[in-house]
């Protein structure tokens, strides 16, 4: 065998191999523009509890948990998601998280980054 005729099969393995690493690789959001791309108009949603929220274009905030309704605002600080949320009648106040996503799933850290880890999947 020469080298013209097994390069190519060499090449489209390595290919086929770093396909899943590449499309599965979790990213920080750091800048808004990124989360505007990834994230706005989906779903955020918890796979355990079903509860989510959809950041909405304009800077509004809606969702749902345990039959009861969210809606909010968030707007972009610091490299952080910032959202005001009131669920039901409870005002939940603001916080910001630290939003990582492979654009299907991810990743959250709420209180400025340093507080719970949360998973989500995107919808």
């Amino acid at each position: 065998m020469t080298i013209s005729r097994v390069l190519p099969s060499i090449c489209l393995a390595i290919a086929v191999l770093a396909q899943p690493a590449i499309a599965g690789s979790m990213t920080t959001i750091k800048t808004e523009d990124q989360f505007r791309k990834i994230v706005v108009g989906k779903k955020i949603v918890d796979p355990k509890s079903g509860a989510w929220t959809q950041p909405k274009a304009n800077g509004s905030v809606v969702g749902g948990f345990q039959g009861q309704k969210i809606k909010g605002a968030w707007n972009w600080q610091n490299g952080m998601y910032c959202r005001h949320l009131i669920i039901g009648k409870k005002d939940t106040g603001t916080d910001c998280v630290i939003f990582q996503s492979d654009g299907t799933k991810g990743s959250y850290r709420t209180k400025m980054g340093k507080g719970e880890k949360k998973s989500f999947v995107l919808k």
